[in-house]
């Protein structure tokens, strides 16, 4: 969405909200610039104006009936948990974005956005910001972003692909637990972990590729993944803890490394997986009627 669509949805928003005799600073209080509660619990469209400087925590928790807020050019920072709960807030129209940090959980549990495009600015995409967000289908990771937190896309539903720039060297615990649609995922090189739980129960996850640095796999980091078939380990990895890919039906795992390494720990894949030992970079095992 380029920023006149985006300016044109932000007027057809304004033209949505009722004149019902309140102005906006009859629903929310605003101290020095931060607007610190929306009251405003029955109204469906916000638009803020600009001398809001930063949304803050908890300011529109809970407004369940809202479904489209315009963020003005003043703004540069939304706070902890500010439109959690919003279920029905489908579209955050943000014409020309100035917001570099976004709070823990954010827009935890807004069950009905769909999309969302992170300002080239944010370094680290928070704890749970985009947690329970079940209708959401893109975001847009700028190259700026170094750190995804815990669960910073946990129960992302209908997430089916993110594109993770080169820049992000931490994904942490259960970032993308139970992100059902997510079918292809490139681990950025800057990586050396994979932490517990991060792909957990990524049920439509077949194509992954972990870089060439990648050191340690902990905990169910890809357990209960039901559609990775294979996957091709690095001779980086020197530690996989136990369960990483349990309830994961691999078929073969193609190694870099001639023998198991020493921290690779006992019960790390099911029984039945197949391991080929000192694979190639980007080897597979020929198909039927091929020869190796």
């Amino acid at each position: 969405m380029d920023a006149d669509e985006m300016k044109a949805q932000a007027e057809a928003a304004r033209a949505k909200i009722k004149d019902d005799g309140e102005t906006f600073a009859d629903r929310c209080r605003v101290e020095e610039g931060v607007l610190v509660r929306y009251t405003g619990k029955k109204d469906e469209s916000v638009v803020i104006p600009s001398y809001v400087t930063e949304i803050g925590k908890d300011a529109f928790k809970g407004c369940r009936a809202l479904k489209t807020v315009v963020i003005p050019v003043s703004v540069s920072a939304i706070g902890n948990f500010a439109f959690a709960g919003c279920t029905n807030l489908s579209e955050v129209i943000v014409p020309e974005s100035r917001v570099d940090a976004l709070g823990m959980g954010a827009f935890k549990g807004c069950s009905s956005l769909k999309s969302f495009k992170l300002r080239r600015g944010v370094n680290v995409v928070s704890e749970e910001l985009f947690f329970g967000c079940s209708s959401l289908e893109s975001v847009i990771v700028p190259d700026s972003v170094r750190y995804i937190e815990n669960s910073a896309f946990e129960g992302c539903e209908k997430l089916s692909e993110i594109e993770l720039p080169k820049s992000v060297e931490y994904i942490g615990n259960a970032a993308f637990k139970g992100c059902s649609s997510l079918n292809k995922i490139v681990v950025p090189a800057r990586c050396r972990r994979v932490h517990a739980r991060t792909f957990y129960a990524c049920k439509s996850l077949e194509d992954f590729v972990l870089s060439g640095v990648v050191e340690n796999i902990e905990k169910e980091a890809f357990a209960k993944c039901d559609s990775l078939r294979e996957i091709y380990l690095p001779l980086t990895v020197a530690k996989i803890a136990t369960g990483a890919f349990s309830g994961t039906p691999l078929e073969t795992v193609y190694a870099e490394a001639p023998v198991p390494p020493s921290g690779w720990q006992k019960r790390w894949a099911d029984e039945g997986t197949d391991v080929v030992w000192g694979a190639l970079p980007g080897a597979r095992r020929p198909s039927d009627g091929e020869t190796g």
